[in-house]
């Protein structure tokens, strides 16, 4: 089999690493319930890293990430919340 050489230019740059958070720790970060990140990661597309079976996380960046992509400026839900 012949061997193939890869140039440091085919590779791609690794990701600093980033912190594996539990549901309940993105809980307490979000000020919101466990059952409300399921729903975030579920049906609102919050990114989650599956480890096995039953142990799901989430990576610190792709909250942050999905929180920055949800920010919005101004008063978009009406002048009256005020």
């Amino acid at each position: 089999m012949p061997q193939t050489t890869v140039t440091q230019s085919q590779l791609r740059p690794i990701p600093p690493p980033s912190r594996l958070l539990t549901y309940r720790e993105v809980a307490e970060l979000l000020h919101v319930t466990r059952e409300t990140v399921r729903q975030y990661a579920r049906v609102h597309g919050l990114p989650t890293v599956r480890l096995s079976a039953r142990v799901v996380r989430v990576r610190e960046q792709d909250l942050m990430a999905w929180l920055a992509a949800r920010t919005v400026c101004g008063m978009e839900f009406g002048d009256d919340a005020i």
